[in-house]
């Protein structure tokens, strides 16, 4: 078996964090690590060389060597192996220019500005050093009203994205557990198979379970297409269980008035899609799901295109939700 990939970093969000008239450079990453830019927190502390640094790195010559911001002769005896060997780890990332860049986690910036401070005091720093002290001391009074990683959501914009990923959860998400109602009908399941080219009547006979390949469909087709994240949370508040099973269905922790019927509503959409495809035409078929629906990778456009929607199924979904509850899960 190969090596696994490894995931290529990129900045998502990108802004300056200001404190007073200093304002360094920081980012979001697609795997929602927060950085700052070496050369700009060079720059911001008034230690020149972070270009040097940087081109160094790239050449991937002298992996551990420090920033500028931190590698003075006399700050040594304040730094420690285990943060050195946290300052040394840089992440390389592209900006959302293209370039290349270099950052460090945000969440050890503090323990820098640490680093100056306990250096000034004890008398070790010199004239032009006791200026980014200074500048240290700046920053690290401010991180501890407000905590480095909220400011960095702040300056980046990813903050804005995360109130309105928690406003769709709260609008997408019932608090308690819905009680059952037959949801998904036979004729969503049998277009499937008709378009996968399946028999349906041994299906239809033996009233077995849908194979796995079913559920990994309906995922795709249907609750990928749902907000960004609500799949997510879905999983999280009804998690398999060792054998792959879950307790509830998925549904049943939707809203009543938001999740839910946005969740019929879509399914009305996709039957009346794979109505229109001819036997064994399924890649045909998920081709114009996947058109009309994309999946929600990116956060916040809702999915709400359902003409052409067929009404009627849609109704008489919405006419099983006042049926009794089932003894037996769907």
């Amino acid at each position: 078996m190969g090596k696994k990939k490894e995931q290529e970093l990129r900045a998502e969000y990108q802004g300056e964090l200001k404190i007073g008239e200093i304002a360094i450079p920081c980012a979001v990453l697609n795997n929602r690590e927060r950085i700052i830019s070496v050369r700009g927190f060079s720059t911001a502390l008034g230690v020149k060389g972070g270009g040097a640094y940087w081109e160094r790195k790239r050449q991937n010559i002298d992996a551990d060597l420090l920033p500028e911001f931190i590698s003075a002769k006399n700050l040594e005896p304040f730094i420690t192996d285990e943060l050195k060997e946290t300052i040394t780890n840089t992440i390389p990332y592209t900006a959302l220019n293209g370039q290349k860049a270099v950052g460090i986690r945000a969440n050890i910036i503090p323990r820098i500005c640490d680093v100056w401070l306990r250096a000034l005091s004890g008398g070790k720093l010199t004239e032009k050093q006791k200026l980014v002290a200074q500048t240290a001391h700046t920053l690290l009074s401010a991180f501890a009203d407000i905590g480095i990683t909220a400011l960095v959501d702040e300056a980046t914009g990813f903050q804005k994205e995360k109130d309105e990923y928690s406003r769709i959860l709260q609008k997408y998400i019932a608090k308690e557990l819905q009680s059952w109602v037959k949801t998904f009908g036979e004729d969503y399941y049998q277009q499937i198979y008709r378009l996968k080219g399946w028999g349906w009547d041994r299906f239809a006979t033996d009233r077995k379970n849908h194979p796995w390949t079913v559920a990994n469909i309906t995922n795709r087709i249907v609750y990928e297409k749902l907000p960004y994240g609500v799949l997510e949370e879905l999983k999280r508040l009804n998690p398999a269980n060792e054998k792959g099973l879950r307790k509830h269905r998925y549904f049943q922790n939707l809203t009543p008035n938001e999740g839910y019927v946005h969740l019929l509503k879509h399914l009305g959409a996709i039957v009346n899609i794979m109505e229109r495809y001819e036997d064994g035409e399924w890649e045909k078929a998920l081709h114009e799901i996947d058109t009309r629906f994309p999946s929600q990778h990116d956060p916040y456009q809702l999915p709400l295109d359902f003409t052409g929607v067929n009404k009627h199924i849609f109704k008489e979904i919405i006419k099983k939700t006042s049926s009794p509850k089932p003894t037996k899960p769907e």
